[in-house]
């Protein structure tokens, strides 16, 4: 049984935030109307020139759970992210976007899992994500498979396409966060977080957390998202974000197969999958230089729902999804 003192909260919430007045509030508010109530919310201000610090400020004044810390600079999601769990000080942590909301009981339910089986490291919501805009619901989140009773190998293997980045918004044990690598500046850093988390420990789907995550209108552009994760200082040609990735992921592994052979073999794995999808997204680049994007429109969607689509996804308004989601990921909006 894990619990809190009157000195030290039993959950810390990192709500790491760049330029986020038109939605902090309303996140903020989630998780301060939480049933469990021995929280701390851990506001980290990453450099935003807009409304949002006289925002947070005003939320720390009336309650004494909020704690607000600013950067004098914006040094990218991965630090703020990083720098909340270094703020926290509760046996269990979670994040939450700054544009997201919680369901009253999401914290209650997540902390009654992880007390009923100290083997689960992690309790996930389910997760409803909703358009901008958008009145109904998009598509929903639920996963398996990465249960107590499941082998670490056979938990990286699912982990390469069955393990939603949306666990990164789950409650987390300290202790698993705290022997991680966390996020650095690289892109998609929070896949190899979460490729890591699961070889650590086991990751559940709590079918009683529910999270409404928020999605903008469109998606940044590769300029935009590179520019977030970005490390100043790479030479040229590692400053390619697959291979960074790459090595991101394998570095991860040696901290949990410590063993030469079984890194080894772990690596094998996960770049050999790498490099097969490489192989494939190369080719659809080629193809759509060649052919156009119109012309690959209809067959690029098809090929979507028959073989990429997530099976932790259900889609629930498949016009929405195809927009903001597959066109998109086929590099075809």
């Amino acid at each position: 049984m894990v619990s809190g003192t009157p000195t030290t909260p039993m959950v810390s919430v990192g709500m790491p935030v760049f330029n986020g007045e038109r939605t902090i509030r309303v996140a903020l508010e989630s998780v301060l109307a939480q049933t469990h109530e021995n929280l701390e919310v851990l506001v980290y201000n990453n450099g935003s020139t807009d409304g949002t610090e006289a925002i947070v400020l005003d939320f720390e004044r009336n309650d004494p759970r909020v704690k607000y810390r600013a950067g004098k600079a914006n040094l990218g999601p991965s630090h703020s992210f990083s720098e909340t769990f270094r703020m926290s000080s509760g046996p269990y942590f979670m994040w939450l976007a700054d544009d997201d909301e919680l369901e009253s009981s999401f914290v209650e339910r997540g902390v009654d899992l992880l007390e009923s089986d100290p083997d689960i490291g992690v309790s996930a919501p389910v997760v409803t994500a909703y358009l901008e805009g958008h009145e109904d619901p998009v598509y929903e989140v639920r996963f398996q498979g990465f249960e107590p009773d499941v082998s670490e190998f056979t938990r990286l293997v699912r982990s390469i396409r069955r393990l939603p980045i949306t666990c990164l918004y789950g409650l987390f044990r300290s202790e698993v966060l705290r022997t991680s690598g966390l996020l650095t500046p690289v892109y998609m850093t929070d896949v190899a977080l979460m490729q890591e988390i699961a070889l650590r420990t086991a990751i559940v789907c709590n079918t009683e957390q529910q999270l409404r995550y928020n999605m903008r209108k469109e998606w940044r552009t590769s300029a935009e998202e590179l520019s977030m994760f970005s490390e100043e200082g790479l030479q040229r040609w590692s400053r390619i974000p697959a291979l960074l990735l790459l090595r991101e992921r394998v570095r991860r592994l040696r901290g949990v197969a410590p063993a030469r052979w079984r890194w080894i073999a772990y690596s094998a794995l996960v770049v050999g999958s790498e490099m097969w999808r490489l192989g494939w997204r190369a080719l659809w680049r080629l193809a759509r230089k060649l052919f156009g994007h119109g012309a690959l429109r209809d067959f690029g969607i098809a090929f979507y729902w028959w073989r990429m689509c997530p099976e932790y996804t259900t889609v629930l308004d498949r016009t929405a999804y195809e927009r903001r989601v597959v066109l998109p990921t086929l590099g075809l909006d």
